[in-house]
């Protein structure tokens, strides 16, 4: 099984320059998905037979406009004939570190994962760098990083990449 570990915010939510992060929640709820992000996420599961995790701070809801958030990300994939699998376990504590922890616990519970790759805006702490296609926030999912995806996802793991 093929795995892609899906962010939001600046891979199909692209984040405008100057935007901070804790306005980002406040603008989910309104905000418009990028079609063409979108459009390339779809080549890359296309491409790869790859299924869609979400790693992101969109799995959490605590308010209305959290699942307005949800149910707008939901339609937008369906567009574009896509939808979760699965999502990774939300760790209490929601630290920058904490998500590659929850990456890692979920790949524990899959060890038919035979290929991964993590589309994300920012390296986090214990992304493994040989995992990782990294976005430009300001404009979200390209050709070039569906490329990158490409060459992950065809090329078999070893052995699953732990912390520490």
């Amino acid at each position: 099984m093929k795995l892609i570990f899906l962010d939001i915010d600046g891979v199909l939510l692209p984040i405008p320059p100057g935007v901070r992060p804790c306005t980002l929640q406040a603008r989910n709820a309104t905000a418009s998905f990028d079609n063409a992000c979108t459009r390339q996420l779809a080549a890359l599961t296309e491409k790869t037979g790859a299924k869609l995790v979400l790693s992101s701070n969109w799995r959490y809801i605590h308010s209305e406009s959290d699942i307005v958030a949800r149910k707008n990300l939901e339609r937008q994939l369906a567009g574009f004939q896509l939808s979760l699998w699965d999502e990774t376990p939300a760790s209490p504590r929601r630290t920058p570190m904490d998500r590659w922890n929850e990456i890692s616990a979920w790949l524990k519970l899959h060890p038919e994962t035979e290929a991964f790759c993590i589309l994300d805006d920012v390296m986090l702490p214990g992304f493994p760098p040989e995992r990782a296609v990294l976005c430009q926030a300001s404009r979200g999912l390209t050709a070039e990083e569906v490329c990158r995806a490409c060459e992950l996802l065809m090329k078999p793991l070893s052995r699953i990449p732990r912390n520490g």
